[in-house]
């Protein structure tokens, strides 16, 4: 069965993105990028227009701003693999896309580059999140292949109820969400 197109331009988008964001994290690894990383901060949080971002600049990221650093380096690394190898996608670009929108809070006011540049990426991140274009030349494919969705409900934890009116009631939505998939299926 061959992917739609979109499917396949999502997921080069998908490996576009994973490489950019390896090209501009390996930088991040150097030294210097720790170094350097106060008196960045400080440019970003002087000409920075939102007060709330000021402050956590100030009072929670630069007085911690080595371990933020590293954290934020070997993130993106991370970042960069798993959305360049497609695997667990959703969730890579789900993170991918709080870090574009903290970034583009952060930095956003300093150029039309840099505005345009965490829009762009926080729409990209977007897409990716909606799309499963990780299932398509990913690792997810390998990974949840012989899942399907419609036997989420019965692989369930058992799950302790508080009340037997919880109990009931989660019961009743599970024998609805399979009453639905049987009908999608019987549709097809």
């Amino acid at each position: 069965m061959s992917e739609p197109t979109v499917t396949k331009s999502v997921a080069l988008l998908r490996v576009v993105v994973g490489g950019w964001l390896l090209w501009s994290a390996l930088p991040n690894l150097d030294r210097s990028f720790i170094e350097q990383l106060p008196a960045t901060l400080d440019v970003f949080a002087q000409a920075n227009p939102y007060g709330p971002v000021r402050w956590v600049l100030h009072q929670v990221v630069y007085p911690y701003a080595e371990q933020i650093g590293t954290i934020f380096s070997v993130g993106q690394l991370l970042l960069a693999g798993a959305i360049g190898l497609g695997f667990f996608t959703r969730q890579a670009a789900g993170l991918g896309l709080m870090v574009a929108v903290g970034l583009w809070f952060l930095c956003g006011h300093l150029s039309p580059f840099h505005h345009n540049l965490w829009f762009l990426l926080t729409t990209i991140f977007g897409v990716l999140v909606l799309a499963d274009s990780g299932r398509c030349y990913g690792l997810d494919y390998w990974v949840f292949k012989n899942q399907n969705v419609s036997e989420l409900p019965n692989k369930l934890p058992k799950t302790k109820f508080k009340s037997k009116k919880q109990k009931d009631l989660v019961n009743a939505l599970a024998k609805e969400v399979s009453k639905s998939t049987k009908k999608q299926k019987s549709k097809s």
